[in-house]
């Protein structure tokens, strides 16, 4: 004892491992060796213990994530940011390679499967042309850039709905059928999610992610397309195929509309705070990962009328 308390008098250190991210030098003194050691037991309570309110205040909303450190100076500068994300670039190649488009590729998707996609297809598209209906109400009766934007997907949504028609026809689906129809939960939790961002976030993040997802959803209509045409066993006519073409067409107006409502968003210092990056990401996320599900659903059982 005497010569522990002769090494404390000099101030011998020695180095404690902490929780989480940090270590920290504890100085060893006599009193810290009055002191009994901390049982198991009570380091574990206190590591599970939630932190106080007054820390819980001070610890803001994904304080861990990398993305919540982003500072946007530009609300566009979000969209080349989120294409670098990894869950944007997995998200890409699970949707590419999706095992639907796959079989398509290679002849063996089967007509049941094919009617499947139209029945899903049709009631989806129904749900979105009504939200655009509701973003025009809620945003763009105000503000004329909004407007212009939810009405030009709202009128797109409607030329899809009679190009898909063509498709319906061509594998001999009737009206009837397709009302008889009952969609799947899991295909539509995308429109479902998509109706939700209308009206619980802002036409700026809505905005960001239709220019993120559309082009996606545009190449797999290509690749859809290219495949029907290069299988001669589908018996699919160019016109039968006007929806693949229609949607796989790019938007350059869409986004030329979108600039302007990130430039809007820029102006509106309240609306940059609540909607940071973070927020912006995982509406993205969430929604792209919904898309997958779609196309899960639709590969996954049979057609049922």
């Amino acid at each position: 004892m005497a010569e522990d308390a002769d090494n404390s008098k000099k101030g011998l250190t020695t180095q404690t491992s902490g929780e989480g991210f940090f270590s920290a030098t504890a100085s060893v003194t006599e009193k810290n060796l009055a002191q009994p050691p901390e049982s198991p037991s009570k380091k574990k309570k206190d590591k599970d213990r939630p932190p106080s309110p007054k820390k819980a205040k001070a610890t803001d909303i994904g304080a861990n994530s990398p993305s919540s450190l982003v500072k946007l100076s530009d609300f566009a500068d979000c969209v080349p940011l989120l294409r670098n994300e990894a869950f944007f670039t997995d998200n890409v190649k699970s949707l590419e390679g999706h095992k639907f488009i796959l079989d398509m590729q290679n002849g063996k998707l089967s007509t049941n499967r094919a009617k499947k996609f139209v029945a899903e297809a049709y009631y989806v598209i129904k749900s979105d042309m009504r939200s655009f209906e509701v973003a025009y109400t809620m945003y763009g009766l105000s503000n004329d850039t909004y407007g212009k934007f939810f009405e030009f997907l709202r009128i797109g949504c409607k030329y899809a709905d009679e190009h898909l028609d063509k498709l319906r026809m061509a594998l001999k689906l009737t009206t009837d059928e397709l009302d008889k129809y009952e969609p799947t939960t899991k295909s539509h939790c995308y429109t479902a999610y998509f109706s939700w961002l209308i009206t619980h976030t802002c036409p700026a993040v809505i905005a960001v992610c239709y220019v993120l997802n559309y082009p996606i959803w545009a190449k797999l209509c290509h690749n859809m397309a290219e495949a029907i045409k290069a299988n001669p066993k589908y018996r699919l006519s160019e016109a039968d195929c006007a929806y693949f073409r229609f949607m796989s067409q790019p938007l350059d107006d869409m986004d030329i509309m979108a600039r302007e409502i990130f430039k809007l968003a820029d102006k509106d210092e309240t609306l940059r705070q609540k909607w940071y990056y973070k927020r912006i990401k995982d509406s993205v996320r969430m929604l792209q990962g919904y898309l997958i599900e779609f196309w899960d659903a639709v590969y996954t059982g049979a057609y049922c009328a």
